[in-house]
């Protein structure tokens, strides 16, 4: 009966909790909804835009709906820039061809008319000008005869340079719409690139220290499966130690006691590993991680481009950091895209290694104002303490002076009282 009652009291418990609980979630959707009917269209349009991107990223599907978009971004740009570049390279291109048949035509007709050669030096000369200027022009807005510059893949490279600041400027625009265009497609890509960078160093954090958690919790595993080895142990211990005690008490109650202070400290720090869910990860690993990524593409770029491994290094490093001095770009038009895929992930795990420096600059500050704030209330309180003390020693001083002053008063008066004083 007693467990009838105990079993009946317990569930009359658990359902009056979910009831308690239902009731609440009723009373909190009331409130949201309420709270909602009071918002603005726009206001309840960013709110259902954050909700629906919360809920995606703890799926994952943000960062590669970010990632899929910047690389749409820059497919357009490449679309737009080699439709308006590469038609005005094209018709510089016939132009020169015009310029040089025209030439050599003119070469060719007055070559007859000309029959000293002074004459016919001074006909090349005049006849070579247009030609020259033409060359001189295209050859200042990056135009060659043999090979086209404004290609798909080139573009698609000139756009990555600029969504991510780097600007190598191996290739610009030379029309006033590519340059526009380029103005409007940086305003609107570098602040995309600068969140996706954002977003994917905090991706990579999060994975670093998952993978922290993870090696901790075989740490800790293997640590409980060796105390749960030890555990056979402890009786053939303790009947030992109560032997012990019995032969000799004090050597055995000094040893004991060391080994309880030994444990407590392996204690102590097994359930500081175990709290310590919210850690930083150190920053020579960062910067470890991020050397090894940079070493990596050194070796893959020295080997696509032919350059040594200096002049991969010096690229790649002059790339990440966003100076972009233009002075060695790689040539091959598909492996760009590659590089620019390297880039992008460079940049990230230097936003992760920047996130990193921060939390521990963070945390270093909190704790030297948690110290500074302990150090100055002690120091306050002992200036109390202090002030206290010297209070109390004065009033003791003025309560003795007065005690004297009394002993003497009354002295005085027994005196005048007694009959000799008569």
């Amino acid at each position: 009966k007693v467990k009838d009652r105990t079993a009946m009291v317990g569930t009359s418990v658990k359902g009056a909790s979910h009831w308690v609980a239902a009731q609440t979630s009723k009373s909190a959707k009331q409130a949201m909804l309420q709270a909602r009917s009071s918002l603005s269209i726009g206001e309840k349009l960013m709110l259902f835009l954050t909700e629906k991107i919360t809920a995606l990223s703890h799926n994952g599907l943000t960062h590669v709906a970010m990632f899929l978009g910047i690389v749409g971004y820059t497919a357009i740009g490449a679309t737009l820039f080699n439709f308006i570049e590469g038609s005005h390279e094209t018709i510089e291109k016939i132009q020169i061809e015009e310029k040089r048949d025209r030439f050599i035509k003119a070469i060719f007709v007055e070559s007859r008319l000309h029959d000293r050669m002074e004459n016919w030096t001074i006909m090349a000369k005049e006849k070579l000008k247009p030609f020259e200027l033409q060359l001189i022009q295209s050859f200042s807005q990056g135009v060659s005869s043999d090979t086209r510059i404004w290609t798909f893949w080139n573009a698609m490279f000139f756009c990555s340079t600029i969504t991510t600041t780097i600007g190598y400027g191996h290739i610009t625009p030379v029309t006033k719409a590519g340059r526009a265009l380029c103005i409007v497609y940086a305003i609107i890509g570098i602040p995309l690139m600068l969140i996706l960078m954002a977003d994917f160093g905090k991706l990579f954090t999060r994975i670093l220290k998952h993978i922290f958690r993870i090696i901790g919790r075989i740490k800790r595993s293997a640590r409980c499966i060796r105390i749960k080895k030890s555990q056979a142990l402890v009786g053939c211990r303790d009947a030992f130690r109560c032997i012990c005690s019995k032969i000799f008490p004090c050597k055995c109650a000094q040893k004991e006691e060391k080994e309880n202070v030994e444990e407590g400290k392996k204690e102590g720090a097994l359930e500081t590993f175990i709290n310590d869910d919210n850690f930083n990860l150190p920053i020579s690993l960062a910067l470890l991680i991020l050397i090894i990524y940079i070493l990596l593409g050194c070796v893959v770029v020295s080997i696509t481009e032919n350059w040594t491994f200096f002049e991969a290094f010096y690229f790649i490093f002059i790339s990440i950091s966003t100076i972009g001095f233009g002075d060695l770009v790689p040539q091959n038009s598909y492996f760009m895209m590659v590089i620019t895929v390297y880039l992008v992930f460079g940049l990230a795990l230097t936003a992760m290694c920047i996130n990193i420096i921060q939390e521990k600059l963070s945390n270093t500050f909190k704790d030297a104002t948690a110290k500074m704030k302990q150090s100055f209330s002690n120091i306050m309180a002992k200036a109390e303490q202090e002030e206290e003390d010297d209070k109390a020693s004065d009033q003791s001083s003025q309560d003795s002076e007065l005690a004297e002053v009394h002993k003497q008063s009354s002295k005085r008066d027994r005196k005048c009282d007694s009959p000799l004083s008569l």
